[in-house]
């Protein structure tokens, strides 16, 4: 769990101000640093879920997020970027409360 927490904090924290100076290359280091972490993570604790396979849908949908976030990134809207950073932050909530 405390690599979901990284995540989290990450995920709320670190975006917003790197979107905001428009520094892409960094955005795409915490995607793949700290949030690189998440997929894998989410994969084990779904496994471990009184009901992994709805655990194991609300990951993907986390990772769609995060996916979504980079492809903004890459196409450099700052609008895309926040957008997906919000609805991360929400499924990845959803994604806790199934566990």
């Amino acid at each position: 769990l405390e690599r979901i927490q990284i995540a989290a904090q990450a995920l709320e924290n670190e975006i917003p101000p790197l979107v905001a100076k428009k520094q892409w290359t960094k955005i795409t280091g915490v995607l793949t640093g700290p949030m690189g972490q998440l997929s894998s993570t989410m994969t084990l604790l779904a496994k471990l879920a009184d009901q992994p396979d709805e655990a194991k849908q609300k990951a993907q949908t986390v990772k769609n997020d995060v996916f979504a976030m980079g492809t903004a990134t890459t196409n450099k809207s700052a609008d895309d970027v926040l957008k997906y950073q919000q609805l991360a932050i929400q499924d990845l909530a959803i994604f806790l409360k199934s566990l």
